[in-house]
């Protein structure tokens, strides 16, 4: 038995996220950990999502922060001058040899809805960037290329999303202002079960004359030419109209192409592209027109936090993304910005912040080792792991390597309890789910310092 999971499925999947997180049902925040080397050459290894390694990576979390920024998003494509772009295909999950979709400097996105091809059926180079944001009419470029505006990327999403590797997509509310409000008149204007193209599947050989071409279907007014070189179909193009700038149609579920005529001593075989997606036209959804599988959820930690980020030359390795993170209380937390790492209580906060970034501290008494990730006056914020163990301290006295070198002492009150900052216990596996790990390599934080922490799950 073969199977598969259709696109149709993952976009419920997202989108129900989506609309959760829109809707205030969910709370998703961005973690971040891991402030010891991986390994002594510090090479990151790539996440498996084991249950021990989601169950390292909440021992490791050194604090969060809400991600309530979240959008669908795309590989990013830049329009480039040279080179090749392929029509949009109903028949491909995402994309081809060629990306079906640009950004331009501008931030415009556009699809291509047929691609340049000179009489022979050779492919030409893009060399003339789309532009203009009619809402109706496909862009007609000199260079042969047909293209469809879609939208125009908000000045927030692209501050927000826009990354070298990923671009957002949004569907407008249909009732907005300025760029919105572009993209409201293209969704408005989208006409439901156009023919976007014909994809040839056999040229055929033996045409004596230019052939017929006939879209069949249950919609209406698609019209398309075939181009003959030597006796072959070489491609087929829908016709333009001066009117809606393809002669397009609409109201096609369902659309076949006959070829007829031509005298050809092997008929060539084509098939019609419909870009009719959810009983929707194209610009109706982009997030249906350019395929997005993938949310993005953006954050960014500047400086401190008020206390909750470690700096001054902390570090992390470690990004996680935590759904409905709860305290030790069952409370939702609420806060922007956690610290979600382990502490213990020092009697002087001066002797509590003498220990070097890292240094593994040691319980004169009980033996019980951490490793040092910072201090808020007398509270010793710790990280412990495999090599550390996780063994409780007494009120006793803890040493490891001071700042500057040599040895520091500070002697532990409060029973040597180890709590968590906020009641936040992230290693409890119902404080919240671990939906994303990410292991990169070390960042080392500092006060003026503000991450832009982009975490993108694809389906």
């Amino acid at each position: 038995m073969a199977a598969t999971i259709t696109n149709d499925f993952k976009r419920v999947i997202l989108r129900k996220i989506f609309d959760d997180i829109s809707n205030d049902v969910n709370s998703y925040y961005i973690g971040i950990g891991k402030g010891s080397a991986w390994n002594d050459a510090d090479e990151f290894p790539t996440p498996t999502g084991s249950i021990k390694e989601v169950r390292d990576a909440r021992a490791a979390m050194q604090s969060i922060k809400s991600a309530a920024n979240v959008s669908f998003a795309i590989t990013r494509r830049n329009w480039s001058s040279g080179s090749f772009y392929d029509s949009w295909d109903d028949n491909l999950v995402g994309e081809g040899t060629n990306p079906f979709y640009v950004i331009t400097e501008e931030n415009s996105v556009y699809i291509c809805l047929r691609e340049s091809r000179a009489v022979d059926g050779t492919r030409n180079q893009s060399t003339v960037k789309p532009t203009g944001s009619d809402p109706l009419k496909p862009i007609t470029t000199s260079d042969g290329y047909k293209w469809k505006y879609l939208y125009t990327l908000l000045p927030a999403d692209a501050t927000n999303f826009l990354s070298a590797n990923f671009m957002p997509v949004r569907k407008s509310s249909g009732a907005e202002s300025g760029l919105g409000a572009q993209q409201d008149a293209v969704q408005a204007a989208s006409v439901r079960g156009q023919v976007l193209g014909v994809k040839l599947y056999d040229g055929g050989a033996g045409y004596s004359s230019v052939p017929t071409v006939t879209i069949e279907g249950d919609g209406s007014g698609a019209t398309a030419t075939a181009f003959v070189t030597s006796g072959a179909i070489t491609h087929i193009f829908i016709d333009s109209d001066t009117d809606s700038g393809l002669a397009s149609g609409r109201n096609y579920n369902f659309a076949g192409v006959n070829i007829s005529g031509g005298a050809p001593s092997r008929a060539g075989r084509a098939r019609a592209v419909i870009g009719d997606i959810f009983g929707e036209g194209v610009g109706a959804d982009p997030r249906n027109d350019l395929k997005s599988t993938s949310l993005m959820f953006q954050t960014k930690p500047d400086g401190a936090e008020g206390g909750a980020f470690f700096v001054d030359g902390q570090d992390f390795r470690q990004v996680t993304l935590i759904k409905d993170p709860i305290d030790s209380n069952g409370t939702e937390l609420t806060g922007t910005a956690i610290n979600s790492s382990k502490f213990i209580t020092a009697d002087d906060g001066t002797e509590a912040g003498g220990f070097a970034l890292d240094a593994v501290l040691t319980g004169q008494t009980s033996g019980s080792k951490a490793i040092f990730l910072g201090n808020s006056s007398t509270k010793i914020f710790i990280n412990q792991n495999d090599s550390t163990g996780f063994g409780l301290f007494q009120a006793e006295d803890i040493q490891g390597t001071a700042d500057g070198g040599g040895t520091n002492t500070a002697t532990l009150i409060d029973g040597g309890t180890i709590r968590y900052e906020n009641n936040y216990t992230p290693g409890d596996s119902d404080k919240g789910q671990l939906m994303y790990i990410d292991n990169r390599a070390a960042v080392i934080r500092d006060a003026a310092q503000a991450e832009d922490l982009k975490v993108v799950i694809q389906i």
